[in-house]
């Protein structure tokens, strides 16, 4: 992640920043790093966890919602303006943060800049949100078997899906069938070609809305870019060879 504004006003030496995270989207806990530009230091300072023995040290604090209208933040605070600093751009970079998994805009992050004696000098709590790109999927093949006119057919299908899937999540794929088809009212699914993410899985159908759900796709977090490949029980195929 890279946080890039410029400073205001001039700032003395002795200094503080504070980047806020929202816990509900971040935990400030993982970040290994920051390195920051030229606002606070004449050539780039990397800062390091305290108690990590650097010479550099940056501390993590929660920041409970009394004090930010209701949304719960934990801060990032290091020591910086190690020399008089002028107005100029300011760019840290912020290593190890895992990016939320909501497909919905987070709360802003909240950036603050503080003199030798704690008093805010400058500062912005709001249009920094994270917005991600949902995930993709590509479908690598997909058969019936048998594939006769309203026979009950097996369903085995290959994914790849581009993103990470975590088990914690229990991550979840839903099949919408055509309507000449027929779910059953119950169904079963099993790993294909030796899967090894299959023990947990668990189907599921909704014969309004014509669909099956496996739920538990992943028993172990799974890497995006590899294939996953299950079975599902028998759904009826269409009464006419011009179906589906």
């Amino acid at each position: 992640m890279r946080l890039t504004y410029a400073a205001p006003v001039p700032l003395q030496a002795g200094c503080s920043a504070s980047y806020w995270f929202p816990t509900v989207y971040y935990d400030a806990a993982e970040i290994t790093e920051l390195r920051t530009g030229t606002l606070f230091a004449a050539a780039a300072v990397s800062y390091l966890p305290a108690g990590s023995g650097g010479a550099n040290e940056f501390t993590v604090a929660d920041i409970p919602p009394a004090e930010t209208g209701g949304v719960a933040y934990k801060s990032v605070t290091f020591s910086g303006c190690l020399d008089f600093r002028r107005q100029r751009p300011e760019t840290t970079t912020i290593f190890g943060l895992t990016q939320p998994t909501s497909t919905k805009p987070t709360a802003s992050l909240q950036v603050y800049i503080r003199d030798s004696r704690g008093e805010t000098v400058a500062y912005f709590n709001s249009g920094v949100s994270f917005t991600p790109v949902t995930g993709s999927m590509a479908l690598v093949s997909a058969s019936l078997d048998p594939a006769t006119v309203y026979a009950a057919a097996a369903l085995t299908w290959t994914i790849q899906p581009s993103h990470n899937l975590y088990a914690a999540d229990s991550p979840s794929l839903t099949i919408e069938v055509p309507t000449d088809y027929s779910v059953p009212g119950v169904c079963t699914t099993t790993a294909a070609n030796g899967d090894p993410y299959g023990a947990s899985r668990a189907c599921s159908t909704n014969t309004i809305q014509n669909t099956l759900t496996i739920s538990n796709l992943v028993a172990s977090d799974w890497v995006g870019g590899g294939t996953l490949s299950f079975t599902t029980s028998a759904v009826t195929l269409p009464t006419t060879s011009a179906g589906g």
